[in-house]
């Protein structure tokens, strides 16, 4: 059985590093407005720390002097990203605690290992910019997700519990 692999968090962060190997991008930012009456009351930093919880996630963000980029990657289906990311500008906009952005212009990435030629279109007619991203283990993850689903699979899974609770493990 393989070992299992965090997809969609190893993907990410490989994909930044190989976009802006000198760094200059967060991971897993918060996005959107934090409430008035929080600011009033505390720091922006503290009211953002507080709020957190509630605000949406963008994949990633990188900045650069003329342009500041949102980034979300989808492994098995890269039609969500598109609409996460239209959603995602405008809350990036009200961000008030967006990290290193000055006020340049807000462009959208979907990182993805593959995508149809119609979906890609419609990305590009909504502004964003796919970009094919096929790291050396994406063929390993995509076949051991292939596998869940088989009969072999699930009855490994059984007896993998199955011992589990044999040895008192859950």
């Amino acid at each position: 059985m393989p070992e299992r692999i965090e997809g969609e968090r190893l993907y990410i962060a490989q994909f930044m590093m190989e976009m802006f190997p000198k760094g200059n991008y967060a991971l897993n930012v918060p996005l959107g407005p934090i409430p008035d009456s929080l600011t009033r009351e505390l720091s922006l930093g503290a009211a953002a720390r507080l709020f957190n919880p509630s605000r949406r996630r963008v994949d990633a963000v990188a900045w650069e002097p003329e342009r500041y980029i949102l980034v979300e990657s989808k492994l098995r289906d890269p039609l969500p990203a598109i609409g996460q990311l239209i959603v995602y500008k405008g809350l990036a906009e009200k961000t008030p605690d967006l990290p290193w952005y000055d006020g340049q212009p807000i462009v959208m990435w979907s990182a993805v290992p593959f995508v149809l030629e119609e979906v890609e279109v419609e990305a590009r007619e909504h502004g964003v910019r796919t970009i094919t991203f096929q790291p050396s283990w994406l063929e390993h993850y995509f076949e051991g997700f292939q596998k869940y689903f088989t009969k072999q699979y699930r009855q490994d899974r059984q007896e993998r519990l199955r011992m589990r609770r044999i040895l008192g493990l859950e």
